[in-house]
């Protein structure tokens, strides 16, 4: 290997010093580093001011909001607290409603018949509408 005296009087340092000196100076790193770090921060603050920028402000709260100290109750649609109970409460309330008689409107006459009595019903007469058009 023909090497200049410059580069072996770099490699003898470097071979007293343990590790190769010509790649890479810790001034470079410290650099690179830096302006990396210089980089985030500068991002870090734009967003915030872009944040803000972009963010209303929150309004005062109203007479009946949760921190006026007054009764409140959030507006419609309200979430289930139990639904699983909600569920089984309404479940009891059709069956109840489909296998029971029941008026709908007393002074019209209009009542309902559970849903078993109206299949059977349908069944032996049939649906007056469909039977004219089948026949």
């Amino acid at each position: 290997m023909n090497a200049s005296p410059d580069e072996r009087r770099e490699l003898e340092a470097s071979a007293d010093l343990g590790y190769e000196q010509r790649d890479l100076t810790t001034r470079t790193v410290v650099i690179a580093v830096g302006s990396l770090v210089l980089v985030l921060l500068a991002s870090v603050a734009g967003m915030i001011g872009v944040f803000r920028l972009l963010t209303p402000a929150a309004p005062a709260p109203e007479a009946g909001s949760i921190w006026s100290g007054e009764p409140y109750s959030p507006p419609e649609p309200r979430l289930q607290v139990q639904p699983g109970v909600d569920l089984v409460q309404m479940r009891h309330e059709q069956n109840t409603r489909l296998n029971n008689y029941g008026w709908i409107d007393r002074e019209a006459g209009i009542a309902h018949i559970p849903i078993t009595r109206a299949m059977e019903i349908v069944a032996e007469q049939g649906v007056p509408s469909w039977s004219n058009e089948t026949k």
